[in-house]
């Protein structure tokens, strides 16, 4: 199944340019949805109203944070088997456990360069 619809969760406005920016040169076909806080997250999710191939959010935010998101997120049947990464500027392998205990994909770094962004989107659609 080829990976082509995303959706951005980051509460630095910044950082969700960056990623659609990224995305858009790792795939022309590629489809997102950017928002910025979980909560808002959520409430598209349990709509079902749009399906996602994977889903990206950043580990540290406001109110519900990447974690919190990921264990609710998780009771949400159509995005029981939807990989999920939780994204952040660093992080210790205990937090990459638990998040991966929690049903996480993986948990990465956010990339230093658009360069390696790019790369990992492009690696990610290929699956």
């Amino acid at each position: 199944m080829a990976v082509s619809s995303f959706l951005l969760i980051d509460d630095d406005p910044d950082d969700l340019e960056i990623f659609s920016i990224a995305l858009r040169e790792a795939s022309a076909d590629a489809d997102y949805i950017a928002v910025n806080d979980a909560e808002r997250a959520l409430k598209i999710l349990r709509s079902g109203a749009v399906k996602f191939d994977v889903v990206f959010v950043d580990l540290n935010m406001p109110k519900i944070d990447g974690l919190d998101f990921l264990s609710m997120a998780r009771d949400i049947e159509s995005l029981k088997n939807v990989p999920v990464f939780l994204h952040t500027t660093s992080f210790s392998s205990q937090m990459r456990d638990k998040a991966i205990q929690l049903g996480a994909s993986d948990l990465v770094t956010k990339h230093a360069s658009m360069t390696e962004l790019v790369a990992f989107l492009s690696q990610l659609m290929l699956r």
